[in-house]
């Protein structure tokens, strides 16, 4: 992709939790990309920094938490200078979240009909007819392959991938250029996630909304999206297509998430992979390459300073040392392919 095509610029972005322990950085300094149109896939461990990551952007970052550095750059803007208002227009109009549990998220005293009209209202620059309104939200949930019908059901009325494709329309309602989807499909049967996959698909083909799927499943990823970022411990430690990732993984940790995943090819035999270690404590986290103590290509320099993020072949970014250039310099075990 050309930087013309580039829709938010993420730079150097740090968010802290201050904690009776200490003050915590949850997402550490991050940098990356999300260009217009695509489906960012961004995969790690519990607890690694993903759904911090997608809250903050949306500014939804509060105390006892803080964005304590970096930009956010919407189309050219940077959306930590906006007020409160503006942010509420950014809100639902320019971006939009699917959290992890529509159950929780949905009023459960709140109609179908009712929680769309009013996500209509709040950011609509004109006020519509009650005609108008009903007309636009049952085009809507019907094109989501929920019945009209269902518009006067209540939250715990629907069934559990009805519920997530609410959450899909709220949206979508209001034109979203961004929809952050958190975990969406965790909830869901495994027939019900592969429709909302879909679903999820066929918007970005028809709106051209650009998603970026927060998830800890792998195997959706490789489904669903065009690129992959890997988290861990707070920082992004590879991004490139999702070919690249899967075909060649350059991080170590990246490598290990990989031979995790269970196979139906595994023999009687052969034990599932299990990653050394654990991930660290983030109140006192380790000098240098965070995951560092856990690795089996660690180096001297590794312990002793934070690698930056390198394109090692054109659009695969690492984030470690075996890529760069440093005096106690090693082969690295893969070489990269252009």
């Amino acid at each position: 992709m050309n930087d013309k095509d580039v829709f938010i610029q993420v730079r150097d972005l740090t968010v802290t939790y201050h904690t009776r322990l200490g003050p915590v950085r949850a997402v550490n300094h991050v940098t990356f990309d999300v260009y217009r149109g695509e489906i960012l896939g961004l995969v790690g461990e519990s607890g690694c920094g993903k759904s911090t990551l997608g809250k903050a952007l949306m500014r939804m970052i509060f105390k006892p938490a803080e964005i304590s550095s970096g930009q956010i750059v919407f189309n050219g803007e940077d959306i930590m200078t906006y007020d409160q208002k503006r942010l509420r227009d950014f809100r639902g109009r320019v971006a939009s979240m699917i959290f992890q549990d529509p159950m929780t998220s949905l009023n459960p005293v709140q109609r179908v009909d009712e929680h769309l009209m009013e996500a209509i209202e709040v950011h609509a620059q004109t006020k519509q007819s009650k005609g108008s309104l009903i007309e636009q939200i049952t085009a809507l949930i019907e094109r989501l392959g929920i019945q009209s019908r269902r518009l006067s059901d209540y939250p715990h009325q629907l069934s559990g991938g009805m519920r997530q494709r609410v959450m899909v329309g709220l949206g979508l309602i209001n034109n979203a250029n961004l929809i952050i989807a958190d975990e969406a499909t965790t909830s869901l049967d495994v027939i019900v996630e592969a429709k909302l996959v879909d679903q999820l698909r066929e918007i970005r083909d028809q709106y051209g909304v650009t998603i970026l799927a927060i998830t800890h499943n792998i195997a959706l990823v490789a489904e669903l999206a065009d690129r992959l970022a890997v988290m861990y411990a707070g920082q992004m430690v590879e991004i490139g297509s999702v070919y690249q990732v899967f075909d060649q993984p350059l991080h170590p940790y990246t490598q290990g998430l990989l031979r995790s995943v269970p196979s139906i090819k595994l023999s009687d035999d052969e034990e599932l992979y299990k990653m050394a270690g654990e991930p660290p404590n983030l109140t006192h986290p380790p000098s240098g390459c965070r995951f560092h103590p856990r690795c089996p290509h660690a180096m001297t320099i590794c312990s002793q300073k934070d690698p930056d993020l390198l394109e090692a072949a054109p659009g695969h970014f690492v984030h470690c040392w075996l890529y760069q250039d440093h005096p106690d310099k090693e082969t690295p075990t893969i070489e990269v392919k252009e």
